[in-house]
């Protein structure tokens, strides 16, 4: 299991796979939490919502997920995953959980 420091920013960079063609996604709105995890049958409380931004939205190649400040998220068991909902018709396609600790970082 991977950590996140508290107080660091959190900073993903998805790259979309290339069996999935370039503009599959356009139309498609992506969203991310950050959850207590709880267990494999279920996840828990918000911890923050997760800003999901395309590097270029015409190939929707490239997925930037964020937050700027961690300092107040509580240090336990996390996980998160990216729900892509397509407007068109509001179908809805998510990708794995991930899971990960919150912990103490050394220099504060």
């Amino acid at each position: 299991m991977n950590n996140h420091t508290r107080g660091a920013s959190f900073s993903k960079v998805i790259t979309i796979p290339r069996s999935i063609p370039d503009g599959y996604f356009v139309g498609w709105v992506p969203t991310s939490q950050i959850r207590h995890y709880v267990g494999v049958q279920d996840v828990g409380e918000l911890i923050e919502d997760l800003s999901c931004t395309w590097a270029d939205p015409l190939t929707t190649r490239t997925l930037f997920v964020q937050a700027i400040g961690t300092d107040l998220w509580p240090i336990t068991r996390a996980c998160w995953d990216i729900l892509f909902t397509r407007t068109a018709d509001d179908f809805k396609r998510s990708t794995n959980l991930t899971v990960f600790g919150i912990v103490e970082g050394a220099t504060q």
